[in-house]
């Protein structure tokens, strides 16, 4: 059964996900959890089926749109090939918005493909030459 983990005490997931992404993007922001006092950074998540890993999402730290202060943003969602079109991308964006309002008010991306996003109910707040920028809000707000 498909289920969304935090990677914490999964180094063999982590390092295949780090593979993966570099594979696809080249190289790759590390990989930690991390709190400046500002921001709270989640460790990745991991997709897993029994104890083999599917997918992942990692999360960074960066400027906002339209301003210097910091926000989280999804870094990269990977899903390995044949497991594509499983909606598995979607699940892990799910979790990824739970961990965020956990101690954010907005989750943002950076992507090339805003109608995986949007289908979730993310909002449009900029383009760039990189592609869209998406912002996701808690649902009470």
């Amino acid at each position: 059964m498909f289920s969304v983990v935090s990677s914490l005490g999964e180094p063999d997931h982590v390092r295949r996900l780090r593979e993966w992404l570099v594979a696809e993007w080249g190289e790759v922001d590390p990989f930690k959890s991390q709190s400046d006092g500002r921001l709270t950074v989640p460790p990745p998540l991991l997709g897993i089926e029994g104890s083999e890993l599917l997918a992942g999402l990692v999360f960074s730290g960066f400027r906002k749109p339209g301003g210097d202060a910091l926000g989280l943003w999804i870094n990269a969602v990977f899903v390995a090939p044949q497991y594509r079109r499983r909606r598995i991308a979607s699940k892990l964006i799910r979790a990824a918005e739970v961990e965020a309002f956990r101690t954010e008010r907005e989750l943002f991306a950076l992507t090339d493909i805003p109608k995986l996003y949007e289908n979730l109910g993310w909002q449009r707040v900029e383009s760039s030459d990189k592609g869209l920028v998406l912002r996701a809000v808690p649902a009470s707000e």
